[in-house]
């Protein structure tokens, strides 16, 4: 029977720990989710969104702009607008 190399066990172990960690993680975000306050409703920031997207589309339709996103808060706003595209 051939032993896998020291290594193999030291990622095995690696692997567990970080499931573990990956476990808290989402425990603690499902605690703060089911304890927190909705400040403003899906449907209303949906309208922001949109309006957004008409004002800056307004703004460049005689361009071809770039979309970088900014991922601290921008991958969900790009998220819902890149339906549109």
């Amino acid at each position: 029977m051939i032993k896998p190399p020291a290594d193999d066990c030291a990622n095995n172990s690696n692997q567990t720990a970080q499931a573990l960690s990956i476990r808290a993680q989402a425990a603690e975000l499902e605690f703060l989710l089911s304890t927190c306050d909705c400040l403003v409703s899906a449907q209303t920031m949906q309208g922001v969104y949109d309006r957004l997207a008409i004002q800056i589309t307004q703004a460049l339709r005689h361009r071809l702009p770039i979309v970088l996103v900014v991922m601290n808060g921008g991958l969900m706003a790009i998220g819902c607008r890149l339906s549109w595209w």
